[in-house]
Formats: C-alpha cells, structure tokens, sequence
C-alpha cells in the first residue's frame, strides 16, 4: 500500500510538471500565432508598398518617356531653326553682290552723269532709290537673321 501510494504521489507530481510543460507550450503557441500574424501583417503592408512603388515606377517611365518625347521635338525644332538660319545665310550672299554690283554700276552712272550733264539729277534719283530698297531689304533680312540667332540661342 505504500508504494502504491508512493506511485500514486509520484503521479501526481509528474502530471503537475507535465500541465506546468503543456501550459508553457501553449504559451509558446500563442506567442508563436502573435509572431506569425504579425508576419502575415507586415507582408501585406509590404505588399501594398511594393504595389505603390512599382506604380510609382511605371509613372516615372512614363515621364521618362514624355520628357525623351519633348526633347526629340525641341531638337527638331532647333534643326528647323538652323535650316532657316542657313537658308537666310544664303539668302544674303546674292543680296550682298547684288549691292556690291548696284554700288559698281552706281559709281559707273556717276562717271557718266558728269559725261551727260542734263540728265545727272534724274539718273542720281533713280540710283539712290534702287540703292536704299535694296539696303532695306537686306536690313530687314539682317534684322530676321539677328532674331533667329537669339531664338536658336535660347533654345540650346
């Protein structure tokens, strides 16, 4: 009888460390379920930012995109631009002989006014006309050059 009763207390203490063990475990458990669901929490919130950057991103190359857009049309229009001003260049050459040869003919009109006598005055008239149309034409060609110039200076 002794030792039954000696098992029997024996028992009851290992079922009491046995219920201190599984109440620990529980513990453990519940800890473990509070780790867990604070993981599945941060993986969301982790999730919601990745989703944000990621349209952040597709926002930025879609930016991208428009400024390498803006900036092909601002170089074609800075190549119309030096086209124009190439072709104003151009222009004026032949204007400048045509003056160079309108001064040459002036002079030449000059030597035979005094060889004419009575028609110097209406000869002189005419010449100083033809001369200041054309040196007006070409001041306003000059002007729309000089224009260019600072609008294609601006641009770069």
């Amino acid at each position: 009888v002794a030792e039954l009763k000696k098992t029997h207390e024996d028992l009851k203490n290992s079922n009491s460390e046995r219920d201190t063990t599984l109440n620990a475990l529980r513990n453990d458990d519940n800890i473990i379920r509070g780790a867990i669901s604070e993981v599945t929490g941060l993986c969301k919130t982790f999730r919601n930012e990745y989703n944000a950057l990621h349209e952040a991103l597709s926002g930025l190359a879609g930016t991208c995109t428009k400024l390498r857009n803006e900036n092909n049309a601002t170089r074609s229009i800075v190549n119309g631009i030096e086209e124009t001003y190439t072709g104003i260049g151009n222009e004026i050459e032949p204007l400048t002989r045509r003056i160079d040869t309108i001064e040459s003919k002036q002079y030449a009109m000059e030597v035979k006014e005094h060889e004419l006598g009575d028609n110097h005055n209406l000869l002189q008239n005419e010449t100083m006309n033809l001369v200041s149309h054309n040196f007006s034409a070409l001041q306003k060609m000059m002007e729309n050059c000089k224009e260019h110039q600072i609008a294609l200076g601006n641009l770069r």
